[in-house]
């Protein structure tokens, strides 16, 4: 079973939205944050499987989020989580930008269900995604 998602975004409509659409999918704790250092302070208490992580956000942005979550993790004893970018950039090299700051895959907003039932299975691991829920994406 997994242990929950984090859903990361300053915007508190757009962590609802994402969070309601993983709580139909996935049988776990789904969490929303709505700051890059409350994010920090969450991965210290609690081992999240996936975070999905909003891009830009004032102060500290998800880039530096993500990359300040994997020095965090070199220096704990936990398994590194699976960093799933939220994003509205489609532009060339963001991609890139993300998997650079330690993102393991990237989304563009706005995301839909199949497409967060297609990161789940291809990340979080077919036997931890809830079987039952797959007919409904079909």
């Amino acid at each position: 079973k997994m242990e929950g998602v984090l859903v990361v975004d300053d915007s508190a409509f757009n962590s609802k939205i994402v969070a309601k659409m993983l709580r139909k999918i996935v049988n776990c704790d789904v969490v929303e944050c709505g700051s890059g250092a409350k994010t920090l302070e969450l991965i210290k208490q609690k081992h999240f499987d996936v975070i999905f992580m909003d891009c830009q956000m004032p102060e500290m942005d998800g880039y530096q989020t993500s990359q300040n979550i994997r020095e965090y993790e070199k220096s704990s004893e936990g398994k590194p989580a699976v960093i799933v970018a939220l994003t509205g950039h489609v532009l060339k090299g963001e991609r890139e930008k993300c998997l650079a700051s330690g993102m393991n895959d990237y989304l563009v907003k706005p995301v839909k269900l199949d497409t967060l039932w297609q990161v789940m299975k291809k990340w979080a691991l077919k036997d931890k995604v809830d079987s039952t829920k797959e007919d409904a994406q079909t």
